[in-house]
């Protein structure tokens, strides 16, 4: 679902991918999260923060987590 080119995120107890803000939309406020939270001497994720935004799946958030979740703002999958 497409809404206001933020894509509604459907919850069932687990995460969803790049909703790194939990507000169960992915979203501006998600990209703007990641964003900070890659930079040079940003806070350290949380738990939550990095299962909803470690995209790639190797365990940490970076470059590659973004243009991830660029993708899926764009309404692309991750396929």
């Amino acid at each position: 679902v497409v809404v206001d080119h933020a894509v509604a995120a459907c919850f069932d107890g687990a995460f969803v991918d790049g909703d790194l803000t939990g507000d169960g939309v992915v979203d501006f406020r998600d990209e703007d999260l990641l964003k900070e939270l890659i930079k040079h001497n940003a806070r350290e994720p949380t738990d939550d923060e990095l299962q909803a935004g470690d995209l790639n799946g190797d365990g940490t958030l970076d470059h590659k987590d973004w243009l991830l979740l660029k993708q899926l703002l764009a309404g692309k999958s991750l396929d």
